[in-house]
C-alpha cells in the first residue's frame, strides 16, 4: 500500500482536454478545487480560458476555522457562472463530534449565500486520522442531508485512504464519490463505488489561478451536477450580502461578511438603498481601510470619512465614533493619516 506522502506526491501535469471522455464512452466537464493556497484567483478566465465550469472550494476546517479565502472565492465564483461545491476539511482526530462539524460549514456557507445547484462535500484524508471512519462520515454527510435537503452530498478521499478507514462500507454509497487519482487514465470504481467527480492531478494550471492547483473531471453534464445540490433559491438576504461585498471587494478589500460592521452596513446601508429602489442619492458607501478588531472593539472607516464602531461587551452594537476620537482610533487600527 501506498504511503499518504507517496500517493498525493505522484500527481501528474496530465490534463483530460474539454471533449475527451470519461473512459472512452462518457462525455466530461471540467472543474477545480481551490482552497486558501490559491489566493487571489481570477475568476472569470477560470471559465472562459480554462473551460472550467465547477469548482470546490475549502470552506472550513474542523470546527472554528474559516479559510480566509473562502468568502471571496465563494461569491466571486457562482457570480462568474461555476457551478460551487463547498467542502469541510474534516478533523476526526481531534475528538470533532461530526454533525458539529457539519453545522459549521453550512453556518459559513449560509452566511455567504446558498444558491440553488450549490452542494457540499466531507473531505476526510488527514493523515493523523486512524482508525474506522465509517460511522463519521455517515453523521456528517446525514447531518449536511438534514440541514439542507441535499442527500447526494460528497465524500472526497483517495483509494488507501478509504480501504484503510472503513469508508468502503455500503451505508456510504448513497452520497456521491469525489475521488483523488492522480493518473493518465480513469481509475477502476473503488470497491463498487461509483465516481462522480474525479480529481485527476493536482497540478493543474489553469488561466486566472495564481499557482497550480487541484484539476478535476465529471462525467455528468452542468445540469445534472447542478440537480445533485441544493434545490432551494436564493434569499434576499443573499442578495443584499453579495451587493455589500461587492462594493468592499471594488475597492481592493476583503471584508469580514461575518463582523458586525459588515453586517451593519450590509443590513442598514444596502438595504436601505434596496429599499429605495437603489437611487443614486441614496447610494452606500463603503468602507475605504478594512475592518479591525483586537475581539472587544471593531471599527471601520467608510469612504465618507465616517468612523463605525463596534462593542463586544454591548453585543456587537455598533456606534458612530466622534470626532475627538478619529486620531486615536487610527493610530490604533494602524490606518495612518485620516
Amino acid at each position: 500500500m501506498q504511503s499518504w506522502a507517496d500517493y498525493f506526491t505522484r500527481g501528474t501535469a496530465a490534463e483530460i482536454a474539454v471533449g475527451d471522455t470519461w473512459g472512452g464512452d462518457k462525455p466530461v466537464i471540467l472543474g477545480l478545487d481551490v482552497s486558501d493556497a490559491q489566493k487571489g484567483t481570477n475568476w472569470q478566465p477560470v471559465i472562459t480560458q480554462g473551460g472550467r465550469v465547477f469548482t470546490g472550494i475549502k470552506a472550513t476546517e474542523g470546527i472554528g476555522w474559516t479559510s480566509p479565502t473562502f468568502h471571496r472565492d465563494w461569491a466571486l465564483a457562482g457570480a462568474s457562472g461555476l457551478a460551487r461545491i463547498a467542502y469541510c476539511y474534516s478533523r476526526p482526530d481531534l475528538g470533532n463530534d461530526p454533525a458539529a462539524e457539519a453545522d459549521y460549514l453550512v453556518g459559513v456557507v449560509a452566511a455567504q449565500g446558498l444558491a440553488h445547484g450549490d452542494n457540499f462535500a466531507l473531505d476526510i484524508e488527514d493523515p493523523k486520522i486512524v482508525g474506522d471512519q465509517s460511522a463519521y462520515a455517515d453523521a456528517f454527510c446525514s447531518r449536511i442531508e438534514q440541514r439542507t435537503g441535499i442527500a447526494e452530498n460528497y465524500l472526497y478521499s483517495y483509494g488507501p485512504f478509504i480501504a484503510a478507514h472503513g469508508l468502503n462500507d455500503p451505508a456510504l454509497r448513497r452520497r456521491r464519490l469525489w475521488f483523488a487519482d492522480y493518473q493518465a487514465t480513469r481509475p477502476p470504481d473503488p470497491a463498487g463505488w461509483p465516481i462522480t467527480i474525479w480529481q485527476n492531478t493536482d497540478v493543474a494550471i489553469i488561466p486566472g489561478v495564481v499557482k497550480p492547483c487541484d484539476g478535476d473531471v465529471c462525467e455528468l453534464t452542468i445540469e445534472q451536477l447542478k440537480a445533485l445540490g441544493y434545490q432551494g433559491g436564493s434569499t434576499p438576504m443573499d442578495t443584499l450580502t453579495a451587493e455589500a461585498y461587492a462594493r468592499f471587494s471594488a475597492l481592493g478589500i476583503q471584508p469580514n461578511v461575518n463582523g458586525a460592521l459588515f453586517k451593519v452596513y450590509r443590513d442598514v446601508n444596502i438595504k436601505a438603498w434596496y429599499d429605495a429602489g437603489r437611487p443614486n442619492t441614496l447610494d452606500p458607501t463603503p468602507a475605504v481601510k478594512p475592518e479591525w478588531s483586537d475581539g472587544q472593539d471593531a471599527y471601520v472607516l467608510l469612504d465618507d470619512g465616517t468612523i463605525l464602531h463596534a462593542v463586544a461587551s454591548k453585543g456587537w452594537a455598533v456606534f458612530k465614533a466622534e470626532e475627538k476620537e478619529r486620531a486615536d482610533i487610527a493610530t490604533k487600527c494602524g490606518w495612518g493619516a485620516i
